[in-house]
Parts: C-alpha cells; sequence; structure tokens
C-alpha cells in the first residue's frame, strides 16, 4: 500500500450535477458503497491520484501530507474542511502543492471555507461548483489557471483576487448572494473568460481600472446590473458579451462600438432602448441579437450602412412597420431572423442580398406577401405569418420550407427539386399539394382540414439503378446503435387530422398507396446511397407515411389483428432479392383529454429467424420509433417501409420466418391490424443496370405453415431445388 500512486472511488451518476442543489448529503453519500464508520487512518504518502466520489468523512487523514499530488478529487462529498487543525490554514508542510494540477470539491455542501494559506505551484485547475454552503471567496495563491465557484454561496470577490494573475477562467454563474466584484479584479490580466450568468444580487459590474487585454468572453445573463461602465473601452480583446435578460439594463456604453473584435452582441429580452452610435462604426461586429426588447422602438437607417461584416440579425418585437432599404448595406448577412414585429412587408432590395441563406419570420400579423427571395437562400422559415396569402416563386437551392400556422395561404409554388422539409401544419385554407420533389425527406401535414388530394406520383420513380443495391449490401443491418449523424434520414410523410382526406379521397389514396410506397421505398434507399457514396453511412432508415383511415391496402395480403404477425418468407424464392419489408398498422384512437402530451410514440420491431438443416440463426433488422400527433380523433394507417439489405441468407435450403411487432406508447390506443410483406428487387426486363421493386403477394401467415411447430422438414424443403440469392450476390454488368 505505501508504494500506491493511484486511489479512485467513481460514482458515474454524479456526472448528473444539476441535480445536486436539491439532493441532500445523505441522498448523495447513499449512492456510494463505501463507508467508513471507524474512519481513515491512514493515505500513501506517494500517492499522485486521488478521486473519491461521496467521500464519507468530515477531514482528511491528519497524517496524509499530499506533496506529490497531481489531482485531488473528492467531488459531492461530505468534507467540511480538507485538513484537521484550524479552518482557516493549513500545517506548513502542505502548504505549497508543487504538482497538484486538478483539485476538485465540487458538490461538497458541507464545506464551509477553505484554507486561506494554499500557494499552487504549477497550472491548476480548482472547482467549487454547487459548494452551496461556501460563503467566503477563497484566499488562494499561485497559478491558479481556472476558478469554477458557480452556485456557490459567496457573496464577495474580494481584492485579494488580484494576486491570481494566470487565472484564465472565472466562473461565477448562479451566485445568488453575489453581490460586488472588487475593481481588483482588473489586475486579472491572463483572464479570457468571465461567466456571472444568474447573479441575481450583481447590480453593478466592476469598473475596469487598467487594461484587460486577454479578457475575450463575458457572459452577464440575468442578472440585474443597471450599466456597463464607460471603461469597457480597457476591454480592447473582447469578442462576445452576452447580456441577455437583464431587465434594469437599458443601455450599451457608448463607446462599444470601438472595441475592434467584438463580433457577437446577445442582448435579448434586456431594457436596451437605444443601440449606441458607436456600433454602426464597428467593421467585425457579425451577429446581434436584439431580440424582445421591448423598449427598442427604432431601427436606424445608419445604423446598418457600417455593418458589412454582420452575419447574423435577430430582431423581435419591435414596434416599426418597416425594415429600412438600407438593410441591403449588410453584405455579409447570412441568418435574418424576425418575429413579433407588425411589418407589413419585406423590402424588395433583399433579393439583392447573395449571402442571405436563412430567413426566418414569426408570428407577423400584417404580413400578406414576400418579394422575390435570393437566389442562394436555402431555409425560409414563415411561422404564424396569419394573413400570408401566396408566396413567390422559391429558389432553386431551398432546402427547408416550413409555414406552420400560416392558415391564410391558399396555394403552393412549385416546390424546388433540392427541398428535403416541408412544414404545413395549420394551413387551412390549401385544397392541394404540387408535385413532391424526389430529395424530400420529411412532409409535415396536420390539421390541414381543406385538403382534398396528395400530390401526383413522380413516374421516374419506377427504378433502381444496380450501383444503388450493390452499394448498399454491403453495410451490416444491425447498426441501430450508430450515431445520427450517421444515419440516414428516415423518409416521413405524415397527413393527420386533415378532414377532407376521409371518405372517397382516403380511398383513393389507400388505391394508389402500392405505387406511392414504391416512389418512397426507391427515394429511401437513393438517399441511403448517396450518404454511402460519401462514407457517411451506418443505419439505413427507410420511409414512413401516415394517414387518416382504419383498412390496410389490399396489397398486404398478409394481415393479422392486434399488434404482431409471423410469416414465412416463400422456400422457392428463385434469385429474388429481398432488400426489405413493407409493413402496416391500424392505430385505433379514442379521444383523450386535452391536457395530454400533444404527441406520442409509435414503434416497430423486426426480427428474422433463419433455419437451416444445421443451425437456426436470428437477425434483429433493429427497432425503430415515431412521434405522431396526439389528440386525433379518428382512425391512422401507417405505412412503412424497413431496408434489409444484407441479412447473409444461406445458400442451402431454409426457411426464413418474420416477425413484426408494433407497439403504441401510451394506453390510450391499441392496434387494431397490422400487416406485412416482403420487398424485393428483380432485374428490369427493359432496361440493363436496372431493377424493379415488386412485393410479394405469395407469401404465408406462419399458421398456415405444414411445420407451424418450428421444426425444419427436409421432405418440404426437397420439393424446389430453388434457392434465395443475397442481395451482396446482386449480379450487375
Amino acid at each position: 500500500m505505501s508504494n500506491m500512486r493511484l486511489l479512485k472511488f467513481y460514482v458515474p451518476k454524479f456526472y448528473e450535477i444539476e441535480k445536486l442543489p436539491s439532493m441532500s448529503t445523505e441522498e448523495q453519500l447513499s449512492y456510494s458503497k463505501v463507508q467508513l464508520p471507524n474512519g481513515l487512518d491512514y493515505l500513501p504518502k506517494k500517492l499522485r491520484y486521488l478521486h473519491w466520489d461521496t467521500y464519507p468523512l468530515r477531514t482528511l487523514p491528519s497524517n496524509f501530507k499530499p506533496k506529490n499530488l497531481v489531482e485531488l478529487n473528492l467531488r459531492c462529498s461530505k468534507v467540511e474542511q480538507p485538513w484537521e487543525g484550524e479552518k482557516a490554514c493549513v500545517p506548513s508542510s502542505i502548504q505549497n502543492f508543487k504538482y497538484l494540477s486538478a483539485l476538485s470539491f465540487k458538490g461538497c455542501q458541507s464545506l464551509r471555507s477553505f484554507p486561506s494559506n494554499l500557494h499552487f505551484v504549477c497550472p491548476v485547475t480548482i472547482n467549487f461548483s454547487y459548494c452551496v454552503n461556501l460563503i467566503e471567496f477563497p484566499q488562494i495563491s499561485g497559478k491558479v489557471t481556472r476558478l469554477y465557484l458557480g452556485q456557490s454561496a459567496i457573496e464577495e470577490v474580494p481584492s485579494s483576487i488580484e494576486c491570481l494573475t494566470d487565472l484564465e477562467v472565472l466562473d461565477l454563474r448562479g451566485c445568488k448572494r453575489l453581490k460586488r466584484i472588487s475593481t481588483s479584479f482588473c489586475k486579472l490580466r491572463s483572464l479570457v473568460t468571465l461567466i456571472l450568468l444568474g447573479c441575481l444580487n450583481l447590480e453593478h459590474f466592476p469598473e475596469i481600472l487598467e487594461k484587460m487585454e486577454h479578457l475575450k468572453r463575458i457572459y452577464s445573463d440575468r442578472t440585474p446590473i443597471t450599466e456597463l461602465p464607460s471603461s469597457f473601452e480597457n476591454l480592447p480583446g473582447l469578442e462576445v458579451l452576452f447580456v441577455e435578460d437583464c431587465s434594469k439594463l437599458d443601455n450599451l456604453p457608448d463607446n462599444i462600438g470601438s472595441l475592434e473584435y467584438l463580433y457577437y452582441i446577445s442582448a435579448a429580452a434586456s431594457a436596451i432602448s437605444q443601440l449606441p452610435s458607436s456600433v454602426a462604426l464597428s467593421n467585425m461586429l457579425r451577429s446581434l441579437d436584439s431580440s424582445h426588447c421591448k423598449g427598442l422602438e427604432s431601427f436606424p437607417r445608419t445604423f446598418l450602412l457600417g455593418l458589412s461584416a454582420m452575419g447574423l440579425l435577430h430582431i423581435s418585437d419591435y414596434a416599426v412597420r418597416e425594415i429600412p432599404q438600407e438593410i441591403a448595406y449588410l453584405s455579409s448577412l447570412e441568418i435574418l431572423y424576425l418575429s413579433g414585429n407588425n411589418f407589413e412587408s419585406l423590402p424588395a432590395i433583399i433579393k439583392q442580398m447573395s449571402q442571405l441563406r436563412f430567413i426566418h419570420l414569426e408570428d407577423f400579423n400584417m404580413l400578406q406577401s414576400l418579394p422575390e427571395l435570393p437566389l442562394c437562400l436555402k431555409y425560409l422559415h414563415l411561422i404564424d405569418c396569419k394573413m400570408l396569402q401566396s408566396l413567390p416563386a422559391l429558389p432553386f437551392c431551398l432546402e427547408s420550407l416550413d409555414l406552420t400556422g400560416c392558415n391564410m395561404l391558399r396555394s403552393l409554388p412549385e416546390l424546388p427539386l433540392c427541398l428535403q422539409y416541408l412544414n404545413l401544419e395549420d394551413c387551412n385554407m390549401l385544397r392541394s399539394l404540387p408535385e413532391l420533389p424526389l430529395c424530400l425527406q420529411l412532409l409535415t401535414v396536420r390539421n390541414c382540414n381543406r385538403l382534398q388530394s396528395l400530390p401526383e406520383i413522380p413516374l421516374c420513380l419506377q427504378e433502381l439503378d444496380a450501383s444503388v443495391l450493390e452499394k448498399l449490401s454491403k453495410h451490416s443491418p444491425d447498426l441501430q446503435w450508430a450515431p445520427e449523424s450517421l444515419k440516414s434520414a428516415a423518409i416521413c410523410f405524415e397527413f393527420t387530422n386533415c378532414l377532407k382526406l376521409n371518405g372517397k379521397a382516403n380511398n383513393k389514396i389507400l388505391a394508389d398507396s402500392l405505387l406511392r410506397f414504391r416512389h418512397m421505398a426507391i427515394a429511401s434507399l437513393r438517399l441511403g446511397y448517396e450518404m454511402a457514396i460519401n462514407e457517411k453511412l451506418s443505419e439505413l432508415r427507410g420511409s414512413l407515411i401516415v394517414l387518416p383511415g382504419s383498412e390496410i391496402p389490399d396489397w398486404f395480403s398478409n394481415q393479422s389483428s392486434g399488434s404482431s404477425i409471423c410469416i414465412q418468407l416463400p422456400p422457392q424464392s428463385s434469385c429474388r432479392n429481398l432488400i426489405g419489408f413493407a409493413f402496416c398498422a391500424v392505430l385505433d384512437s379514442k379521444k383523450v383529454d386535452s391536457d395530454c402530451f400533444r404527441y406520442f410514440d409509435v414503434s416497430f420491431q423486426f426480427d428474422l429467424e433463419i433455419k437451416t438443416l444445421s443451425e437456426t440463426k436470428h437477425v434483429d433488422l433493429g427497432y425503430n420509433s415515431r412521434y405522431i400527433e396526439d389528440l386525433i380523433d379518428s382512425d391512422r394507417v401507417i405505412l412503412g417501409f424497413k431496408p434489409c439489405l444484407n441479412v447473409g441468407f444461406p445458400d442451402g435450403y431454409h426457411h426464413t420466418i418474420t416477425t413484426f411487432k408494433f407497439f403504441a406508447e401510451r394506453k390510450f390506443y391499441k392496434i387494431k391490424r397490422c400487416g406485412l410483406c416482403p420487398v424485393y428487387a428483380n432485374p428490369s426486363e427493359t432496361k440493363d443496370n436496372t431493377f424493379t421493386i415488386n412485393f410479394a403477394t405469395e407469401v404465408w401467415k406462419l399458421d398456415d405453415l405444414p411445420s407451424a411447430s418450428g421444426t425444419l422438414d427436409v421432405e418440404e424443403l426437397e420439393l424446389s431445388p430453388k434457392i434465395i440469392c443475397r442481395a451482396n450476390q446482386i449480379k450487375t454488368p
């Protein structure tokens, strides 16, 4: 034991640090299995790393000399003072830490003070976050580079802080008792980041009496600070300033525009009534968020003339009625976010803003139309623009269009070929949709009460290139735990609470469902292929469509009551290449209370059991889910396609049983019926290097099979000498 270098008792659950303030010390300690009812007499002198979550004693052993420690971490422990003796000091033998680089008492609720005579020789990070009873600022010295005191009970940052000349980060977030910061803090010549977020009693920002050339970021959100001093000019390196929700801050320093490196100002929901004219002189300012500043009644035209570097402009809840033409001077503007304004129109000159990629307009009660849009626009979000009646031609490279709450919009223009996301929730006046682009991944149509039909089906999505199947067949089917960034997006079209789609219209939808489904299956495979060739694919998700209705389409020859079904794939599948399964379920919706959650989760699971003469193999095809809108009175039909291109069927004779299960998250809903249909890709008879998508109709439910017991009958297999070709054996010229 005397030669021990490392000792660690680790409780991972305490990474949920946000729960600590409401957790008693006893509750913290209950997570630890290490208890010391007789105390602790000894720790090795050569110990270099001591990490003990929920250390159960008031102090460390009195004979422990931590002169060799590199890290001391007593997170969430019962420590009241680290060492025995007077609280104000520690033994002279351990006053100087020569090697210590990390010291953490994070979440030690019993810690009320810290020794005042500690000196740190090496650069060290010290963490007192969530020490909710620590009242006094630690009187320490030396090369402290990061000091975390968030959620502590300190009331003052004293003048003695000036000795921490190597300090780079000072984190005081959530120190609700903090009332004063000494002006000596300007002696912190190395300080880069100052965090005062949520200091609810800090009314005055300290004067900056000397230049602090390295201070780059100040976060003082949700503080009662009444003003920022003019001495801000002594922060020549300031880059980021946050004063969000500072309800008593009514202005910014007049000279703030002279800070040549300041590129981001967020003053959202502050009391600012006027922006300093010096801001217009800034050549570096790239982002300005003045949203929800109720007192800001004007947006000076001259303000826009000098902001050539501005990339993001967020204007919300202004009382002005128009955006000046001078907005075109923002030649670098990429994101324009406007909400809660009384603008009746946008200036026509907006078309000339060649860098603009994102326009977000929300809660515009007066806006009736839009001018021509910039050609390079990729995102157009028009939320709750209740008077908007028409749209201009959409830019050819638009990828996302959100029209939620545009309940006076009667029609849509031609949709761009690159469009991937389209949201039409609460577009009550829409009666029809234009042809959907091939790249569309997510279509949400909710509460469109006048919608009478779905878009026409593109004729070009009837065949699939052999290269698509060849590439996708190389990916494993068992990748459901892959990172989201490496999963292909599931193509999902949702039509809920669209009353006109019921009845005759819905019957036509179901009649067209086979063609529509083929379109979506091919589109999802092509989408996966695009990701695969860029080596960004690890899971292929497929497609889903949600419609009003209570019938499973007739082309699902395998149907069952309830939420699960088992079928056996034909043993005589001569070189037909299985690429996935079509599935269908009817969701029985009962009216529920309006205070329920708006969405609920529907999940489905696939499993293959492949039996040969010598073995039984199980293939889990994954577990997928989809949020469906709640509070809908009618039944819904859910149609989906689950790809599986690389199952690895044996070359010899075999039986394959497929099990499909459907789950509804809440007890209010049940699955009335479900259906399952294998999907194959067969070589085209008319075109080389292409495949057609076909849906099997001659498949048997497991209950109908001669060998329903699950045993493998060799004589049954020998009736046909045909085999199933594996997807990775697809022959391509």
